[in-house]
């Protein structure tokens, strides 16, 4: 049991290394930790292991103020030699694989994807909802409280500055646990069929395709950042002195030293100068927040203070920030990549957050500019399109939406036309918008209210398009009546590969909470099954695409575009359609779901010298 940890500071950092010669079963199982310098700096400063759930072992590196390190270059490759000669079919299992991997790589020491497990993806596969961090699954599953890295660093400037003895505490632990966790997790996978295989086909082996684009970051033009960060501190300010134009044109006066990011000063300018209505409050008083300005938008000010924070976000989010956080080593930009964090599957990125720049804003489209394919190479976007209405297809049945994709009809126009019973060329542009708008909407729980405010319309006027449109499409409210009432009795949703989603909340008296809940049962399956499809896609790119262009990167991931780097000398029209045959394959999931989809998967490709290009 894992009762055996405390206290036990494991056999000495020799004797453990010399330990790994006797593992050599290709049936072992290596649980590994790496333990760094937690200060930005990679260099590794230990590394434990354990062959079972009950006795870790340590070997200290770089530790200050001990004779106890091993030279850090001999151990590495003495570990590299175990692993890849003496034990070359042995399994890995790290809790956090992704990390570990880039620590390891800063060493030179680098594994192959299909030897790796990890403890962290597991337990997202099993309940996306809970949190994944290994003391809370400690606790949860094995009933054991980990000592914390707060706890073992303690007042010490970083964990190298932390003796051999307490280091070896925590680090074995950690290897211990991570065992002892997958052991467990590892038979409740085995439990769920198909959620096994998500995890063995999909979400494990993402993790090492991830580390490669995180490792190969992405190339930033920063003389275009710079323009832009100049451009668009000239806007914000013009657009501030606009905003106060906008209160002296209604006779407000206000002090010099106004400060339009005060909350207080901006209440009492909002409520009590211009005296419009309090939408909501805090524990401070009225709320600014964009919500209520969203509610407060048809008056000037409020509209104003929503195009300023806009600007202001986009520069202390990404224009400013970005040179700062290019590496020094290589000049690139390392976005994090995490797998456990979106419910539904979808992948984020965080330092820095690159899935939230604008989309479809021509400021979204000058910061991607800055996103530039090196000298000598060009870059090439490709993405699907409409993927979650043409999941909505294959899930609803529905006939008419079925044959609008399989005919490559303008899918907002044809719901236009249809929904109105006019031919589809005389649909106007706001008749093509309503119906964009309700596409899209439908899945994400789109109210009467919500689309006539969406659209500037009466809401008796959106119900009945509302209506009229579920009579187009009977197949999705026939999907979505099917949904509801099978999450209301499971308390869960599941993708078409057989991801879960449990919804607790589906029968809360809370009626928000069972809004909440019920808007969810309806998304999650389409969300999530577009995920599963982006990653299938990923790792058939990687497997079948990639050896054959051997001198392309895949850079980014974002929602549902891959970017990837061309060398100039690189058959580039060759290379989008062998991604394409992968993407748009029909079959693409068949092993999972066991059929074909009913209706088109179609990406759109595009060569340019900058993402903003694409």
């Amino acid at each position: 049991s894992v009762d055996n940890i405390p206290g036990a500071p494991g056999v000495g950092p020799k004797t453990a290394m010399q330990l790994m010669q006797y593992y050599t079963s290709l049936e072992a199982i290596l649980a590994a930790a790496v333990e760094r310098h937690q200060s930005g700096e990679n260099d590794i400063v230990g590394f434990s292991f354990a062959f079972d759930g009950i006795r870790g072992y340590y070997v200290p590196l770089r530790h200050q103020g001990t004779e106890e390190n091993l030279d850090p270059g001999a151990a590495v490759k003495l570990l590299d030699h175990w692993l890849h000669e003496t034990a070359p079919f042995c399994r890995i299992v790290f809790h956090n694989a992704k990390f570990d991997l880039h620590v390891l790589a800063e060493d030179g020491l680098k594994l192959s994807a299909e030897r790796i497990d990890d403890t962290m993806i597991a337990s997202f596969v099993l309940n996306p909802g809970e949190r994944h961090g290994m003391d809370v699954l400690s606790a949860k599953h094995l009933g054991y409280s980990c000592l914390s890295f707060e706890d073992a660093v303690g007042e010490l400037e970083n964990f190298s500055c932390v003796d051999v003895e307490r280091a070896t505490r925590y680090a074995a632990e950690d290897a211990v646990v991570t065992m002892a966790l997958w052991e467990k997790l590892s038979v409740d996978l085995a439990k769920e069929e198909r959620l096994e295989k998500i995890y063995a086909e999909l979400d494990a082996p993402l993790a090492s395709l991830l580390f490669e684009i995180e490792d190969t970051g992405c190339c930033l033009d920063l003389k275009t950042l710079e323009k832009l960060s100049d451009q668009f501190h000239r806007e914000v300010s013009a657009m501030e002195a606009n905003a106060l134009k906008v209160l002296k044109d209604e006779g407000i006066e206000v002090a010099a030293d106004f400060n339009l990011g005060s909350t207080k000063q901006l209440a009492k300018v909002l409520f009590e100068d211009l005296k419009l209505p309090i939408i909501k409050k805090g524990k401070t008083g009225p709320s600014t927040d964009a919500s209520v300005l969203e509610e407060l938008s048809h008056h000037a000010f409020p509209k104003a203070l929503l195009d300023i924070r806009e600007v202001h976000k986009l520069l202390s989010t990404y224009i400013d920030a970005f040179p700062k956080l290019v590496s020094p080593k290589d000049g690139r930009l390392h976005t994090d990549f995490s797998q456990t964090v979106a419910i539904t599957g979808r992948l984020s990125s965080s330092n820095p957050n690159l899935q939230n720049i604008p989309i479809r804003t021509e400021r979204g489209r000058r910061i991607r500019e800055a996103f530039c394919a090196p000298k000598g190479k060009r870059m090439m976007g490709i993405d699907y399109s409409q993927i979650e209405l043409r999941i909505l297809a294959h899930i609803s049945e529905d006939p008419e939406l079925i044959r609008a994709f399989r005919e490559d009809a303008d899918i907002h126009r044809r719901t236009a036309a249809l929904v109105m019973g006019v031919p589809e060329n005389a649909v106007t542009s706001d008749d093509r918008s309503a119906a964009k708008a309700i596409n899209f909407g439908i899945i994400y729980g789109q109210t009467p209210f919500g689309l006539a405010k969406s659209l500037g319309i009466e809401r008796n006027k959106a119900k009945k398009f509302i209506d009229d449109y579920f009579k187009t499409y009977p197949g999705i409210r026939s999907y979505m009546d099917k949904t509801l009432e099978e999450a209301q009795r499971l308390e869960k949703v599941t993708t078409l590969a057989g991801r879960v989603r449990y919804l607790p909340d589906i029968k809360s008296k809370n009626v928000m909470m069972r809004n909440f809940a019920e808007r969810t049962a309806i998304n999650s399956p389409i969300q999530g099954t577009a995920a599963d499809l982006i990653k299938k896609a990923m790792l058939d790119i990687r497997r079948e695409v990639l050896p054959q262009f051997p001198t392309v990167t895949m850079v980014l991931q974002i929602h549902d575009e891959l970017l990837f780097e061309i060398p100039d000398d690189v058959d580039a029209p060759a290379f989008e359609q062998a991604v394409k045959v992968r993407m748009e394959n029909p079959d693409i999931l068949k092993d999972f779901i066991g059929e074909a989809f009913r209706v088109p998967m179609k990406a759109d490709a595009a060569i340019g010298p900058h993402w903003g290009a694409l």
